[in-house]
């Protein structure tokens, strides 16, 4: 492993550290169904072109969503601190060989938002009522982040079918997103049929639409057992 390639992989370790906690941290590849890796990769790969592609990560409580997510935030600093660390060398920029770890982590940090729905909601209700930063939240976006990944973790915690002023803001926040083809990735302990299908949100429908909107997102739905009961 070179120089670059050992930055890389630092930089990967520090944006994951900083957003997961170290229980979920503790997982490779090597325990992601092929399939489910296929999918993921081809997903992250679109996030470096102008066609993204969100990930809709479905299942039970335990299951290894969120562990899985990390892994996706891993992938995609990586790619994108290489590709940022080769322009910088490329364009010879002066007194690169100091700048490139702090401004490749910079860039990194710039490059991605992780909530998890407590804190998405935190942050659509302390923005509702200041007109600036709801403007540059939602409108400056498109323009300036239409590279930026938004992984939202747990979506739906606290579910209450009478909706209200919350369910309202991820409405408007998802319609957004969804409208500007900004890329998500979203992990949610509901499924895809049965009684617990994400589908029988009351009041979620407009948002569970455009989630499910398959040349938005790709679902994956996850059946296994709960890692805490093994």
């Amino acid at each position: 492993m070179d120089n670059m390639e050992k930055q890389v992989k630092s930089l990967s370790n520090q944006m994951v550290e900083r957003s997961f906690s170290v229980q979920h941290r503790d997982v490779t590849f090597d325990l992601v169904e092929s399939s489910i890796k296929s999918s993921i990769f081809e997903a992250v790969d679109s996030l470096l072109t102008n066609e993204p592609r969100g990930l809709l990560l479905l299942g039970p409580v335990g299951s290894g969503k969120t562990s899985i997510l990390s892994l996706v935030l891993g992938l995609y600093i990586e790619k994108i601190a290489e590709r940022y660390m080769k322009f910088i060398q490329k364009e010879g920029v002066r007194g690169w060989e100091e700048r490139l770890y702090r401004d490749t982590f910079g860039y990194c940090c710039e490059n991605y938002h992780f909530y998890t729905h407590d804190d998405l909601v935190s942050k659509l209700r302390s923005i509702k009522e200041d007109t600036q930063e709801r403007s540059e939240f939602f409108h400056r976006e498109p323009a300036e982040a239409s590279r930026k990944l938004v992984l939202v973790d747990d979506l739906g915690r606290g579910y209450d079918d009478k909706g209200g002023w919350n369910l309202s803001l991820l409405d408007e926040y998802f319609d957004y997103r969804w409208k500007n083809q900004l890329p998500l990735f979203i992990t949610t302990n509901k499924g895809a049929t049965g009684n617990n299908s994400i589908r029988n949100w009351t009041g979620w429908e407009r948002i569970v639409d455009r989630l499910c909107d398959s040349k938005f997102m790709t679902s994956i739905v996850i059946n296994r057992e709960s890692f805490r009961k093994r």
